[in-house]
């Protein structure tokens, strides 16, 4: 309880069975989980999935599911691994393939939810959009940003093959990098009031000579 932390009310509701065949009444599919793998093309008893693969098995079966692990230091048994439909192992170094039984729990949780977060953000009232899936950048906002460097470089008081260059490697940098929209509004502004203020500094002959060329 201890470590529960605000999960307490989870420890709470929990319901205790004598064995897994009464804990797995109800259930579509019975999932065990171990690291004592089998090696070769033809295992007697333990054909493996990994994680992802038993995912999008639950999700086309649909049901409910139960994931059976073992005890900490010992895991499952044969005779209990006997008991499930089939069975699901972490892409753990051959050279000890145990995993902590909270790390495992933790790891089959994230792939199920990370599936349920690919297939249902925005629908499920308990996955809101907060975090978008695709930060895809505006072809309006592109346009535009591609605008302001063209302008900015247009500004600058080099030559026309120097404002070429920086043109090209501002516009492939930054589109290259993948902003989003609002990241490249973000730049469009300060390009263009850097861009205002070297229109307003190129009448200047002092500044044009001595404006400075290199950081401090």
């Amino acid at each position: 309880m201890a470590r529960a932390r605000h999960a307490s009310t989870v420890l709470n509701s929990a319901t205790t069975f004598a064995s897994i065949d009464e804990a797995v009444v109800g259930c579509t599919l019975v999932v065990g989980t171990s690291g004592k793998r089998e090696v070769g093309e033809k295992t007697l008893y333990r054909h493996f999935l990994y994680p992802w693969d038993m995912v999008q098995r639950v999700q086309e079966q649909g049901g409910r599911l139960a994931l059976v692990f073992g005890e900490e230091g010992k895991g499952l048994s044969t005779e209990q691994l006997d008991e499930c439909d089939f069975l699901v192992t972490l892409p753990t170094w051959e050279g000890y393939p145990i995993a902590n039984l909270s790390h495992a729990v933790h790891a089959l949780l994230y792939e199920i939810h990370r599936n349920r977060v690919l297939h249902q953000l925005g629908e499920d009232p308990g996955l809101p959009q907060v975090v978008p899936l695709e930060n895809i950048l505006d072809p309006s906002v592109r346009q535009a940003l591609v605008l302001a460097i063209e302008q900015f470089a247009s500004a600058s008081s080099t030559g026309e093959e120097r404002k070429r260059s920086v043109e090209l490697t501002l516009r492939r940098t930054l589109l290259k990098g993948g902003p989003s929209s609002d990241e490249a509004t973000r730049l469009i502004g300060a390009l263009v009031e850097a861009t205002t203020a070297l229109e307003f500094a190129s009448g200047d002959a002092g500044w044009k000579k001595d404006h400075r060329r290199r950081l401090r």
